[in-house]
């Protein structure tokens, strides 16, 4: 079932609700400039395994209601999550209330599981949770006030899955300057691996070229204050783990995690 949650500032947040018997839901949170119906085949992964999926498009991007590639502040981003998260809580009865979160989907996912500390499970890959060196500059520009300045996905994503977005009309060819700094400055100084103690999935890929200085990762997942925690490193993989070649196998890498929780 589709729905939209109506935020306090007249936005709406999409929600694609595939509820399915189990006691186990998802929050899944997408990347930069994609949405959640990106990740079709690993909802029916999740489905087949009793495990219920609510795909929140973030705003500024997909089937949310909002101006389009623009993000004004972290902390709004996170308000439309704590409203998916009590939506569930309040209209279903799981045991259980895990977040995924890919690339920017995974800086927010951490975010919002170190702010609720009852979240069951967090399930991270190639989150972004450090500024990469090529985008150092946004920390110098007053990005706050330029919602006008666009950057070009070609600018912010590696070549791979530039011509499946291309043909996906709800992709974003283009997101403002203010919705980088939103996530990369604002998110970035609020991230706290000392405050996520849920169990933590964390899983990456050698030849990912976005996000490459994986000692970052090491490094992140060490601080982070869970005694339950994994993290995966695949050789063959690029930035994108549940959507490659080899996306059966990390995907009962995940739904397996999950179970055993």
């Amino acid at each position: 079932m589709e729905l939209y949650l109506d935020c306090e500032d007249n936005s709406k947040v999409f929600v694609n609700e595939k509820v399915v018997e189990g006691e186990c839901a998802v929050i899944l949170i997408h990347g930069l400039a994609e949405h959640s119906g990106r990740y079709s085949a690993f909802i029916e992964a999740l489905n087949r395994n009793n495990i219920s999926v609510f795909a929140m498009d973030l705003r500024g991007h997909g089937k949310s209601i909002g101006k389009r590639g623009d993000v004004e502040s972290i902390n709004k981003v996170l308000f439309d999550v704590e409203l998916v998260y009590k939506h569930i809580l309040k209209n279903f009865n799981f045991k259980k209330v895990g977040v995924f979160g890919h690339s920017i989907g995974g800086l927010v996912a951490s975010l919002f599981v170190g702010r609720h500390c009852e979240v069951n499970f967090l399930v991270l890959t190639s989150p972004a949770i450090y500024l990469p060196k090529k985008a150092n500059i946004i920390k110098f520009l007053p990005y706050k006030l330029l919602p006008f300045v666009r950057i070009k996905k070609k600018f912010i994503k590696s070549k791979e899955p530039l011509e499946v977005s291309k043909k996906d009309e709800l992709s974003l060819q283009t997101i403002s300057l203010r919705t980088f700094g939103a996530f990369f400055c604002e998110g970035l100084k609020q991230l706290n691996p000392n405050k996520i103690s849920c169990p933590v999935l964390f899983m990456y890929g050698e030849q990912d070229q976005i996000l490459s200085e994986h000692f970052k990762f090491v490094e992140f997942f060490n601080m982070l204050e869970s005694e339950d925690k994994k993290l995966i490193c695949y050789k063959e993989a690029k930035h994108r783990i549940v959507q490659n070649e080899n996306a059966d196998s990390h995907v009962q890498e995940i739904i397996s995690w999950i179970a055993n929780r």
